[in-house]
């Protein structure tokens, strides 16, 4: 015989992220999309049904205890795609725009606050990946510019890449496994295996490691 001591009771932080999610628009994107969203209040996702593919878990707009929601929002133009194969987390003030040949792919990690991403070509991010705050990637430049090989450029971070606040990462870069982007710099080429690079534009400091 049990009484209501038994009963599983969640825990009151367990409470606070439930409470923090916009709860029918979880529920209604998890049937629309048969994958695992998570959607917290002032977060919007804006996606064809088959637009988004993958079998991770994606948080949108994510804000921790005391922190006060502000609109995030996920957009996906008919043709675009949105591929999620890990855990990962997009804090809230952020926006990512997928045009329609645009594909995103995200592994595991997150993006911190106030981010923002434009995908017209291709934009991949890897597992393991931790982005600051204020970071901005574009893989297009919407405009012709003399003297430019394309408008337009896939953009690739590596596994276990950290990007510190406020970078700005531009069209045709290649962020490779292990790198650390120093706060504020402006990656305009190539970054190798394990190196720490700094500066507008960035540029090689020395060989690091690092750790979560």
């Amino acid at each position: 015989m049990s009484d209501s001591s038994d009963k599983l009771v969640p825990s009151p932080s367990a409470l606070r992220r439930i409470t923090a999610l916009a709860p029918m628009a979880t529920l209604l994107a998890r049937a629309r999309y048969r994958r695992s969203i998570l959607i917290y209040r002032q977060a919007h996702l804006v996606a064809a049904s088959e637009a988004i593919e993958g079998s991770g878990r994606l948080s949108i707009g994510k804000r921790w205890e005391g922190q006060v929601a502000k609109p995030t929002e996920l957009v996906v133009r008919p043709g675009g795609r949105l591929r999620v194969d890990g855990n990962f987390v997009l804090h809230r003030g952020g926006s990512i725009r997928i045009g329609p040949r645009g594909c995103l792919t995200l592994g595991s990690g997150y993006i911190a606050d106030d981010f923002h991403i434009e995908c017209h070509n291709t934009v991949s991010i890897g597992d393991d990946v931790a982005i600051a705050r204020c970071v901005s990637i574009m893989d297009t430049d919407h405009h012709e510019l003399t003297g430019a090989r394309s408008r337009e450029g896939a953009v690739l971070i590596g596994d276990h890449v950290w990007i510190g606040a406020n970078v700005t990462i531009v069209k045709g870069v290649t962020i490779s496994e292990g790198a650390v982007v120093a706060a504020g710099s402006v990656v305009t080429r190539d970054v190798a295996v394990g190196a720490l690079v700094a500066g507008v534009p960035a540029r090689f400091v020395r060989n690091v490691a690092w750790r979560m």
